[in-house]
């Protein structure tokens, strides 16, 4: 339960005390929940025959302890059990929407945890925005899919602060953090359809490397490989379309202590001067948001990725605040992108677009994460 926020003791007792008066009818079935959801742990909850107020006195206890999360974690264990006796038995008195609206944790002005209908546990934002008060939500956990959070307590902590930056105005900070916790949940997507990120794996295809013995005359330079290549030297310039000279480009490259030679304009040149012999062939990487958002997307790769869970007019945007903004390149900052028809600087200058992107990008996290959860992605 890493990704709950802390909950105050204050709020922790008026939750219990709440679900008590609600279940004023029935409180046995509070204890008997508990008898269910606490059974580990130092202390673990034991109903008995005795009168009921004492042992409500007991769980209230457990209940309002706030070191390492104990009164919180109980709570929401004890809340779950409550809501599966509930949907299977009923309760005298007790309604869904009741059972829910008692369920709201103020952790701090607009932002709230709650306890849905359908058995979800989600955080939720309230932002204010040119038109009205906006709402981002997050699931945090299900307990009928998984004892599990959905969401990792990282993600939420860049969404939290995304929503923190954009309540300060700080919009290309809140466009910063908030590709990052997008980067996150596609990889973790990724990674569940197989696709993760190697240090030093190559994503082309690896040649061999061949032998090659340079000379010099008085006319020039003489090259003679030891090994037979795809294309013999007599079907050099042959073709109809090829004119002698062949023209190509040369730039020297230092890597550490070596140097490497590399010629470019190189395509017709490649079969006379180099192997078709492939000794590492290339494979998919998640070198980063770009990569990702394309094995993503591709229908071929993951295709985990659609127009109805992120619009495809977002990646741009927020390709250029991650390759650009958080990698300090001023002037890509000023640079029109194509896709809006402005730059990122006039972006992240329009209170709604910023918007509309965290809230596009929070609910594909939402949609991602539980897809993950109930093993459908």
């Amino acid at each position: 339960m890493k990704s709950f926020p802390i909950i105050k003791r204050r709020v922790l007792e008026e939750t219990f005390d709440s679900l008590v008066d609600l279940y004023s009818s029935e409180r046995i079935k509070i204890l008997n929940a508990a008898s269910l959801a606490l059974t580990t742990g130092p202390s673990p909850f034991v109903i008995n025959a005795g009168p009921i107020d004492p042992q409500l006195a007991t769980l209230r206890h457990k209940v309002r302890l706030t070191g390492g999360n104990q009164g919180r974690d109980a709570l929401i264990l004890l809340v779950e059990a409550l809501h599966k006796d509930f949907i299977q038995h009923g309760a005298i008195g007790v309604n869904a929407n009741d059972f829910c609206e008692v369920l709201v944790f103020k952790i701090k002005e607009g932002f709230e945890l709650k306890y849905l209908s359908n058995g979800c546990w989600n955080l939720e934002w309230m932002l204010h925005t040119p038109q009205g008060d906006e709402y981002i939500s997050i699931p945090l956990r299900k307990s009928s899919i998984s004892q599990n959070d959905i969401v990792p307590h990282y993600l939420i902590q860049y969404v939290n602060q995304a929503i923190i930056a954009y309540e300060n105005e700080n919009y290309l900070t809140a466009l910063s953090l908030i590709s990052i916790a997008l980067e996150g949940t596609l990889r973790d997507a990724l990674a569940s359809k197989g696709y993760t990120y190697t240090y030093g794996l190559p994503t082309n295809d690896s040649y061999e490397i061949k032998s090659a013995e340079i000379s010099a005359s008085q006319n020039g330079y003489n090259i003679d490989f030891q090994d037979a290549m795809p294309r013999a030297n007599n079907d050099f310039l042959s073709e109809a379309n090829q004119n002698a000279p062949h023209m190509v480009r040369v730039k020297r490259i230092q890597k550490n202590t070596n140097w490497f030679l590399e010629i470019r304009d190189a395509e017709y040149l490649k079969d006379f001067w180099s192997s078709d012999v492939i000794n590492q062939q290339g494979q998919v990487n998640i070198t980063g948001l770009g990569a990702a958002l394309r094995v993503a997307r591709d229908v071929h790769g993951a295709n985990i990725l659609d127009a109805m869970i992120l619009a495809t007019d977002i990646d741009d945007v927020i390709q250029q605040v991650r390759n650009n903004l958080i990698h300090l390149s001023g002037d890509a900052i000023t640079n029109t992108i194509p896709a809006v028809g402005m730059s990122l600087e006039d972006f992240a200058s329009d209170q709604a677009r910023v918007f509309d992107t965290i809230s596009s990008i929070s609910d594909a996290i939402d949609k991602l994460y539980s897809k993950i959860a109930d093993g459908t992605i």
